[in-house]
């Protein structure tokens, strides 16, 4: 036992059994007991002392209610309110707000071709215009960074400027209609993370 089980005993927290407990300490425990008493006292104290300094409140007598007051109150608040209201609708046919700016990924492109001599990615967020890739180190790796919005995309590398291949390190893929297949790239939406 301890000053947290005689707060809780004070304050009535204690369920049967644990009251049981605490009687039962206090009775064998005299120190204990002279703590729980110090404590009770100044609980007795402390729920006492407001009453004794709270100021004396003296009777007033209420005045008639005036209702010139109220109304003339209730008019500033409703001319203030729509003043208001009529300042927000001409902000917003000045400020119309258009659509939210759509989030943008930066995707990179790499792809391992040491024998080509030029490498571009083409695909459906373009239209299938080729962009060119860049050389990325000496080792015959190829890169190139795309700000993509979201969306579903078709896409597939133009080796040399003739030979087109999937993205290898793509599982998604589907048949063109030349007798190869296109990457599938999926970047989701905000609302879809």
């Amino acid at each position: 036992m301890n000053e947290h089980q005689i707060s809780a005993y004070i304050d009535d927290q204690l369920d049967l059994t644990e009251k049981i407990a605490f009687v039962e300490t206090v009775h064998a425990d005299g120190g204990f007991k002279d703590e729980a008493v110090s404590l009770l006292r100044q609980e007795l104290i402390l729920r006492q002392a407001p009453a004794a300094s709270a100021p004396q409140w003296r009777a007033t007598i209420r005045p008639q209610w005036d209702g010139r007051r109220f109304w003339g109150w209730l008019r500033a608040v409703s001319w203030f309110g729509g003043g208001l209201v009529t300042a927000m609708l001409m902000a917003s046919l000045f400020f119309k707000a258009g659509p939210l700016p759509q989030r943008h990924d930066y995707f990179r492109f790499v792809l391992y071709q040491p024998d080509a001599r030029s490498a571009a990615i083409v695909g459906s967020f373009n239209h299938w215009k080729a962009v060119s890739m860049n050389h990325a180190g000496k080792a015959g790796y190829w890169e190139v960074t795309l700000d993509l919005p979201p969306g579903e995309y078709r896409y597939g590398f133009l080796l040399d400027g003739s030979r087109h291949i999937a993205d290898p390190t793509r599982e998604a893929r589907e048949p063109d209609d030349f007798g190869g297949d296109n990457s599938i790239l999926r970047i989701p939406s905000p609302a879809q993370v």
